[in-house]
């Protein structure tokens, strides 16, 4: 039995977070994330875990608060992820679960 909820455990959050470091994405409370409609904003990025998102592989369907619309979101990384965008990003943040 303690070998199965390993085993769960490996798939459901060691794996995901491993594909996270590999594409160079982050987690954590403040994640720069961009909307379908190019608004940006910070969200909290927790792999294998969406209390307030529906996951669809590295993006989620989650509301927008910048253009208030719901939206399919995705984490801004490499050349994306200047200093500009940090701070848009920064001034708002989606709704906090804890």
């Amino acid at each position: 039995m303690v070998l199965v909820l390993v085993l769960i455990w490996v798939i459901m959050v060691m794996v995901p977070t491993g594909i996270i470091f590999s594409k160079g994405l982050r987690f954590g409370k403040n994640v720069v994330v961009r909307c379908s409609a190019n608004h940006l904003y910070t969200t909290m990025w927790i792999p294998s875990v969406s209390l307030k998102a529906f996951r669809w592989g590295f993006r989620r369907y989650q509301y927008c608060p910048v253009g208030k619309h719901w939206a399919w979101i995705s984490q801004l990384r490499g050349p994306e992820l200047t200093f500009e965008a940090i701070a848009e990003a920064s001034k708002t943040h989606d709704i906090r679960i804890f």
